[in-house]
């Protein structure tokens, strides 16, 4: 265990792996408590659930920072590395999309999660877990998520002299799989993602951007698109925003 002190707040950062049929699930949780490391009468455990593939890297501190805020009101806070990605290690050319469904359930069940909190990609993950509370910022479908990748993709391309297409990417996606921005899909993988949407019912509420250009019904908070930057980078306005709206949510 790890203790530090921010803002003049105790905190206990733990760090433990948990079964799954992939391998062992890194899980990283920020508990509240005295130098015991004890959670407290209050404690409310939260799933966090990143963003897939390039977004996770830049938007893990956005969530770090979100769920430190959440701890002092009470909760306390897990996020997973899904499986092929930081310290869940899995061979990625046998990763399906059931395996990071898979790993999400068990998280949620391992911690006794009272909601999940997801942004971008991560939103479309669990299948078990569909039945607890789920807050979701800028939720984007798998097919979103492949129509981004392949566009990365065909940039890439170009940059190195090469001509390719969305169609011919799709079949040799579903066919030999294909390698993006340093990520491995699997034929499987990119197969799950092509097809899954986002699960819209009455336990999810899903937040956007004040400044998303499209029309929209969810509600909306301030902040900048942290996925949208180049390298990783920090917004405590815009975790302070995201803690705020989760508190009011679930109270």
């Amino acid at each position: 265990m790890l203790k530090n002190r921010i803002n003049n707040y105790e905190r206990t950062v733990v760090q433990r792996f948990i079964p799954a049929a992939t391998g062992p699930i890194w899980l990283t949780g920020w508990l509240g408590g005295g130098l015991d490391g004890g959670l407290g009468d209050n404690d409310r455990p939260l799933l966090f659930v990143p963003p897939l593939f390039g977004e996770m890297n830049r938007c893990r501190r956005l969530m770090a920072d979100c769920a430190m805020l959440l701890v002092q009101q009470g909760f306390s806070c897990w996020m997973i590395d899904l499986p092929g990605t930081g310290e869940s290690e899995t061979d990625p050319a046998l990763l399906t999309l059931d395996d990071w469904h898979d790993a999400v359930d068990r998280a949620a069940s391992d911690i006794k999660a009272e909601a999940i909190i997801a942004l971008r990609g991560g939103a479309i993950l669990g299948r078990q877990s569909q039945h607890l509370p789920h807050w979701s910022l800028a939720a984007i479908d798998g097919p979103t998520i492949i129509r981004e990748l392949l566009r990365l993709r065909m940039a890439n391309d170009r940059g190195l002299g090469l001509s390719s297409t969305s169609a011919q990417l799709m079949a040799l996606g579903s066919a030999k799989g294909l390698n993006i921005g340093g990520y491995w899909l699997s034929p499987a993988l990119f197969e799950g993602l092509s097809n899954i949407i986002f699960p819209y019912n009455n336990n999810v509420i899903s937040y956007q951007l004040e400044t998303n250009s499209k029309k929209t019904d969810s509600p909306t908070l301030q902040g900048e698109p942290m996925w949208r930057h180049a390298e990783p980078g920090r917004s405590l306005p815009m975790a302070a925003a995201m803690a705020n709206a989760i508190t009011t949510w679930l109270d």
